[in-house]
C-alpha cells in the first residue's frame, strides 16, 4: 500500500492500515484498487495530493481495480476525480 504518509490510516471499520511506501516511492505503480468505502474514504476525495498521484498513475498503469461503491470515478488517463 502506498500513500502519502507512512503513518496508520483509518478504514471504515475497527481496523487501521499502515503504508509501507509513499507515493513519491512508487511513482508508477502497476496497480491501482480503489476500494471505496464510507467517511474516510470520502475525506480522502478532498485530498489535492491523493487525486494528484492518481491522475499521475492513471497514464500509465496497466492495471485497475475498483470495487462498489468506489469513490474515484474513471481509471483512465485524465479522468481521475470523485464521482
Amino acid at each position: 500500500m502506498v500513500a502519502e504518509r507512512i503513518e496508520p490510516t483509518a478504514t471504515d471499520g475497527p481496523l487501521t492500515v499502515t503504508a509501507d511506501r509513499t507515493f513519491g516511492d512508487v511513482p508508477d505503480p502497476a496497480v491501482v484498487l480503489d476500494p471505496g468505502g464510507g467517511a474516510p474514504t470520502i475525506k480522502t476525495m478532498g485530498n489535492q495530493v491523493v487525486g494528484d498521484y492518481l491522475r499521475q498513475a492513471a497514464e500509465t498503469v496497466p492495471v485497475v481495480g475498483r470495487c462498489a461503491p468506489g469513490r474515484w470515478s474513471s481509471p483512465r488517463p485524465g479522468c481521475w476525480r470523485p464521482a
